[in-house]
């Protein structure tokens, strides 16, 4: 692949700060303290702020540039079962499955869907 996906700094700073504050409420904070209530609340925050951002975003960091569709995931894991080579720019269409249900899983870990 010759095109190198350069993600915009709106797009790194959220991916970090979600991994981040994640890994700090799993390893660091007590179940149901204040602190981990609102960590989790500040996830939220930090991908709502990263969906509000793929509305206006441009391509790949645009949400419709990886809209999740599982026939499409199916063809390109067989695709690369057969040619041993992924040639996406941004996220295949496996991983915005994957990046869809995290979206979904962090507002539903922290009971809010």
């Amino acid at each position: 692949m010759n095109n190198v996906t350069r993600w915009d700094i709106v797009v790194k700073l959220t991916h970090w700060i979600v991994a981040l504050l994640f890994l700090a409420n799993y390893f660091v904070t007590h179940a149901g303290s204040i602190t981990h209530q609102w960590i989790g609340y500040t996830l939220v925050g930090v991908v709502v702020v990263r969906l509000l951002w793929g509305c206006v975003a441009k391509p790949p960091a645009r949400l419709s540039s990886f809209l999740p569709s599982v026939p499409k995931a199916i063809k390109h894991v067989l695709e690369v079962i057969q040619t041993r080579t992924d040639e996406h720019q941004g996220h295949n269409p496996a991983g915005a499955i994957m990046i869809w249900c995290m979206w979904c899983g962090v507002p539903g870990a922290v009971g809010l869907l």
